[in-house]
C-alpha cells in the first residue's frame, strides 16, 4: 500500500514540475522573441532613418534620439548589422552612413576606385543641430529638486 502512496505521489509531483518547467520555458521564449523582434525593428528604423534625405550622413546623436532604449555601444552594433558605416566629420562629429548610399562616396583628394574605404573623416561638419538644440534643457530628467518642486 505505501508503494502505492509513493509511486502515485512521484506522479504528481513529477507531473507539478513537468508543468512548472513548461511554464518557465515559455516565459523565456516569449522574452526572447520579444528580444529579437526589438533587435529586428531597431535595424529597420536606422535603415529607414539613413536612407531619408539626400545627405547620406547622419550623427550620433540623431540617430540616438530617435531610437532610443538602447546604450551607445548597443546602438553602434545594431548600426553596423543594419549595414552602416562610421565617419568622423572635420571637428570630430561620429557620423553613420549606409553602405549602399556612400559606396561611390568620393572625396575629392580621394583618387582610389573604392574611395569611401580610405574616407574616414569628412572635409566638412553635418549641418544638424547640436546636442543643445536638439535636446533643450525641458527634455532633461527632471533633477531631485524639480521632483521635490512640482515640476515633472
Amino acid at each position: 500500500m505505501s508503494a502505492l502512496i509513493a509511486g502515485g505521489s512521484s506522479i504528481v509531483v513529477s507531473f507539478i514540475a513537468f508543468w512548472v518547467q513548461r511554464a518557465k520555458l515559455r516565459h523565456e521564449f516569449e522574452i526572447d522573441v520579444a528580444q529579437a523582434k526589438t533587435g529586428f525593428m531597431a535595424e529597420t528604423l536606422v535603415r529607414e532613418l539613413l536612407t531619408q534625405y539626400d545627405a547620406p550622413f547622419r550623427t550620433f546623436v540623431m540617430i540616438r534620439h530617435h531610437i532610443g532604449g538602447f546604450t551607445d555601444d548597443e546602438l553602434r552594433r545594431i548600426l553596423v548589422r543594419a549595414g552602416a558605416l562610421r565617419f568622423m566629420s572635420k571637428t570630430g562629429i561620429e557620423l553613420w552612413a549606409l553602405h549602399d548610399r556612400v559606396r561611390n562616396y568620393k572625396a575629392s583628394w580621394d583618387t582610389k576606385a573604392e574611395g569611401y574605404l580610405s574616407v574616414w573623416r569628412l572635409p566638412v561638419d553635418p549641418t544638424t543641430p547640436d546636442e543643445a538644440e536638439l535636446f533643450p534643457a525641458r527634455l532633461e530628467r527632471p533633477t531631485k529638486s524639480m521632483v521635490a518642486g512640482g515640476q515633472s
